[in-house]
């Protein structure tokens, strides 16, 4: 407690000071708010930087998924159907991998499997 003299009112103010702030004080709403505030925008910050990662999912490199394929490969006129884009799209990350086999490489590099691939707007990789 603490006691002082106004001068403009000529009394006695007795006035009690608590050690530990008020939590309906406006001073320390606004402090708390504060700290709220923050915490919130760095929470968000955080969650928009997690939402943005890109996960990547393990691929099977498998050339039986790209039976689908099959029919424009051996049919030069014949455009892939969208089933076969889907898996060279989703087999893309195995490419390379398909190039370095010899067994697979003649159908990998043909200028078919190239006509497919662009038919498809997968890009292909530098390997």
């Amino acid at each position: 407690m603490s006691v002082f003299w106004k001068k403009q009112e000529n009394s006695i103010v007795v006035q009690e000071w608590d050690s530990n702030p008020c939590p309906f004080r406006p001073s320390y709403l606004k402090l708390k708010m504060k700290k709220v505030s923050c915490v919130l925008a760095l929470g968000m910050m955080a969650m928009l930087l997690l939402c943005q990662v890109s996960v990547t999912k393990a691929v099977t490199c498998t050339v039986a998924e790209l039976a689908s394929c099959t029919p424009a490969f051996t049919s030069p006129t014949l455009p892939p159907s969208k089933e076969c884009c889907s898996k060279l799209m989703e087999q893309q990350p195995c490419f390379c991998g398909y190039l370095r086999d010899p067994a697979l490489k003649p159908f990998i590099g043909s200028p078919n499997a190239r006509r497919i691939v662009n038919a498809c707007s997968v890009p292909i990789p530098k390997c």
